[in-house]
């Protein structure tokens, strides 16, 4: 543990501060000390302290209440009271309030420097644990990020037509190729719209009427201009369905050949 974290002494006894400021200067810590509620807010403002220490009635004042306010502004701040007389109530709700500990007098040196290291380094393991899990997170992201812009690019680019609706049949995502099958310009904005309403054709509504229960693996979509895609419905757990079609018109003319 680096010998230069800052201890913010916010007490008015000024025996007990002179204790504390020669027990923690015997330890290489950096002291600041703020006499009211004012000078707090305003050394919290404008520095970075590693834990606070609160006094008993600092500022006439609950040093509950203020240790639960500054659990509420700064969650990682390690917060340590001082209470003149030892008490398993005090305690309780010292603890209850989100304290990293209490001291109560007698205080030894070697008990105020044990109780400030030991707030530190546990607020210290907090704090890398932290951002590990922020890294780890953050590469996870990227990764799915990485992931799905590859998986835009591709289905950007295939000529078969891909939609992606969610559970409620509203669409997620049309690619270029299905939009030019369906006739809709390039730029129109259809994702998050119910997709019997964007692409109103009976043969896709059936298909996504019968769902699963079709018995055919694919289904025909046929245009009245003659053309005809061969469209596969496939459930995506967790998203909803996608609609693969190729277009076999050819195969179609073939055949009346």
């Amino acid at each position: 543990m680096p010998k230069t974290d800052l201890v913010l002494l916010a007490i008015n006894d000024e025996q007990i501060l002179q204790l504390f400021e020669r027990a923690l200067g015997a330890g290489n810590y950096g002291v600041a000390i703020s006499r009211d509620r004012a000078a707090l807010d305003i050394a919290l403002q404008q520095s970075s302290p590693a834990l606070v220490i609160i006094g008993q009635k600092f500022d006439r004042t609950d040093e509950l209440e203020i240790a639960a306010n500054l659990r509420d502004r700064f969650p990682t701040l390690p917060i340590l009271l001082f209470f003149p007389q030892d008490s398993i109530e005090t305690l309780k709700k010292a603890l209850h309030a989100g304290v990293t500990d209490c001291l109560f007098a007698p205080l030894r040196i070697d008990d105020i420097n044990k109780a400030v290291e030991n707030s530190i380094r546990h607020a210290n393991r907090i704090g890398d644990w932290t951002r590990r899990e922020v890294k780890r997170t953050t590469a996870t992201l990227e990764r799915r990020v990485n992931e799905l812009q590859k998986f835009d690019t591709i289905v950007e680019h295939i000529e078969d037509g891909v939609l992606i609706l969610d559970s409620k049949l509203n669409l997620l995502m049309i690619n270029p190729a299905a939009r030019r099958a369906f006739g809709l310009w390039m730029d129109e904005e259809v994702t998050g719209k119910p997709v019997d309403t964007v692409l109103p054709h009976p043969d896709l509504k059936s298909l996504l009427n019968e769902g699963v229960d079709n018995p055919l693996p694919h289904h025909e979509i046929v245009f009245d201009d003659g053309r005809v895609l061969s469209a596969q419905y496939t459930p995506i757990p967790g998203i909803g369905i996608a609609v693969t079609m190729q277009d076999i018109t050819y195969l179609m003319i073939c055949a009346l050949l």
